[in-house]
């Protein structure tokens, strides 16, 4: 068994933004499909969420919450805050999670060329630039300048949303291959016009989207950036290097984002063409996203959350008491045992036994990130085989 003394530091108070957390223990944002079709939060979410919150967790993220319905919807299920429909059952969560002792950050995503297909009107995905996902993948159509421009102005919407139903603050999910990354990555932007080009020109959107929110919630409010530390398409082969979002980049992309005023910067990695790296299955390196953190903690003034199969509370010790993060978050550890903090304060959590990574399968029927379903079958088959990890 575990001793109190053994994890203090995890459980030192952080300021984030203008909010402080009571500890340095995230639930990140996972994809839970447990909303209703139309996106409106459900009871099963909030309980699900709030077993964390009770357990002691001191940031919960819910996520990933669509901004807007006809072209960035990912999956079915998904929560939205893409009207102002969606603000009471918002609220509900905010304060149930409140009340279960968290605080809590609402993502904000717009999938962009990941977008499901059958969810998109006229069944093409928007991107920056019509590059498909793979060889056989959906072609998507380029945004026009006012579709840009009209997006932005959803992310703030959706902002405000989450500041009027309660949030504590929003994270904007730049990372996976999503819009916002799609925009940074020289992979997937190709545009000649003011958003793509160098990699400043590049950065013009994820700015304005940063701008537009922190207009509508002010800047007292927090505000923080998920992005892909390293696309990995390198992993693809030698004739990917250098391509998409590299580890160079993904410093400079969280000193801008911190420079323009992100309160945070959640540090994952990978995009489409790379989701293992996202996903880590049983055969990826614990922490395998944790260099990433730790090399962007070296050159922002900001907190930093580190992410990616950080599967001990060991692990999670190591990389505070080292300085390569601020935060640890703990996706599969948290489906595995909501309660685990609360054990680790009360010396009751068994040392040493990290949750092992489940194998990337994905059962027929089932979506691509029902971590919910996984969190409620854990140590058995799913329908059809084992389920997916979460990407965190």
């Amino acid at each position: 068994m575990t001793t109190p003394d053994a994890f203090e530091s995890l459980f030192q108070p952080v300021l984030v933004g203008r909010v402080w957390l009571k500890n340095r223990l995230v639930v990140p944002p996972m994809g839970t499909q447990f909303a209703d079709p139309s996106g409106a939060v459900t009871d099963r979410l909030i309980a699900y969420l709030v077993e964390r919150a009770r357990g002691g967790f001191g940031l919960v993220i819910p996520g990933y919450a669509f901004i807007e319905e006809s072209m960035g919807r990912g999956m079915a299920n998904q929560i939205g805050a893409h009207n102002d429909h969606m603000i009471p059952g918002l609220n509900r969560l905010a304060e149930a999670l409140q009340a279960g002792g968290a605080k809590t950050f609402l993502q904000l995503c717009h999938t962009g060329r990941q977008a499901d297909p059958a969810m998109v009107e006229g069944g093409q995905p928007v991107a920056p630039s019509p590059v498909p996902m793979g060889k056989d993948g959906v072609v998507p159509r380029e945004l026009t300048l006012a579709e840009i421009e009209d997006i932005i102005e959803a992310f703030g919407q959706a902002a405000r949303r989450a500041r009027d139903a309660g949030f504590d603050g929003v994270e904007l999910h730049g990372a996976h291959g999503y819009l916002l990354c799609q925009f940074m990555s020289e992979y997937t932007n190709r545009r000649a016009d003011k958003y793509g080009g160098s990699f400043h020109e590049r950065m013009t959107f994820p700015l304005e989207v940063l701008e537009r929110v922190h207009h509508y919630v002010g800047l007292d409010y927090s505000v923080g950036f998920r992005i892909s530390g390293d696309e990995y398409l390198s992993l693809k082969g030698p004739e990917w290097a250098g391509r998409g979002i590299t580890v160079d980049d993904g410093r400079l992309i969280a000193q801008t984002l911190a420079e323009a005023g992100a309160d945070f910067i959640h540090v994952s990695a990978a995009t489409a063409e790379t989701v293992l790296a996202a996903a880590q299955p049983a055969y990826y390196p614990r922490c395998f996203e944790v260099p990433l953190a730790a090399g962007i903690k070296q050159v922002v003034d900001v907190p930093v959350v580190a992410v990616g199969a950080i599967t001990s509370p060991e692990d999670a010790v190591g990389i505070v008491e080292e300085g390569k993060a601020d935060l640890v978050a703990l996706g599969r550890p948290s489906i595995a045992d909501p309660h685990l903090p609360r054990k680790l304060w009360e010396g009751r959590a068994s040392r040493g036994a990290p949750v092992h990574h489940v194998q990337y399968v994905q059962p027929a029927g089932i979506g691509l990130s029902d971590v919910g379903l996984l969190g409620e079958s854990l140590r058995g088959p799913g329908r059809g085989g084992w389920l997916r990890p979460p990407m965190c």
